[in-house]
């Protein structure tokens, strides 16, 4: 169903985060849940279900009188092990010249629930989460228009979709050594009448550092968080 597709989470986070720095973190959580699926042959491909990868974003939006508003511009690094149901997502973003960090863990108590971790600004808070559900895959439905590519010597595909008169572009590719239904995410582009998104992948690697899954002595513990 396009409704679950990548490109209308992109598009409706671009324009309500363009303008304000502190909900693209919002949108990434967001747009990773929306593609949050067991592998059927309703979708392209996967992620593993251990990997760790970089990124970069660039997003702008125009407002009605086609002026443009401050881009908002930063990286950010995801560790993920679905197997031991941890996640850790860094996200490091410019606004006005004004850099700003922001840091969630993931952490699956049991199959209904979970506790995050969030740590912005020196300040770390968690809570309880029942309607988690980003312990599945990470995968590309398969919508819109796929053509067979090169990256390279390896396989790639380009997904075009469609919606409202927005255009979201996505390249996956795969290594030899990969399952047939894993890939990597090399690019996402969303353009609309009033804002774009683009974000790059890189340095994928199909492991982890369990030692960044540890949070801050700071912060509260397991227990406390399940209690809120």
């Amino acid at each position: 169903m396009f409704k679950q597709a990548i490109l209308s989470v992109l598009i409706v986070a671009i324009i309500a985060s363009s303008a304000y720095a502190s909900p693209i973190f919002s949108f990434v959580k967001q747009f990773e849940s929306a593609n949050k699926r067991s592998p059927t042959s309703s979708n392209i491909c996967c992620l593993p279900n251990v990997f760790s990868m970089k990124g970069v974003f660039n997003q702008v939006s125009i407002v009605a009188n086609n002026s443009t508003l401050q881009p908002v511009d930063g990286g950010f690094n995801f560790v993920v092990d679905y197997n031991a149901g941890k996640i850790r997502q860094d996200i490091t973003y410019t606004v006005d010249g004004a850099v700003n960090t922001y840091t969630n863990w993931d952490f699956k108590i049991s199959s209904s629930i979970t506790v995050s971790y969030d740590l912005q600004s020196g300040k770390c808070h968690c809570h309880k989460v029942t309607d988690f559900n980003q312990w599945e895959a990470y995968c590309i439905p398969n919508t819109g228009t796929v053509t067979k590519a090169k990256i390279g010597s390896y396989d790639a595909l380009k997904i075009v979709n469609t919606q409202n008169g927005a255009i979201g572009t996505f390249w996956t590719f795969r290594e030899p050594q990969m399952a047939n239904d894993k890939c990597w995410i090399l690019n996402t582009l969303a353009v609309s009448s009033t804002a774009s998104l683009e974000q790059m992948y890189y340095d994928m690697v199909e492991k982890v550092d369990s030692n960044v899954f540890t949070v801050p002595a700071s912060c509260p513990s397991i227990n406390t968080c399940l209690s809120q």
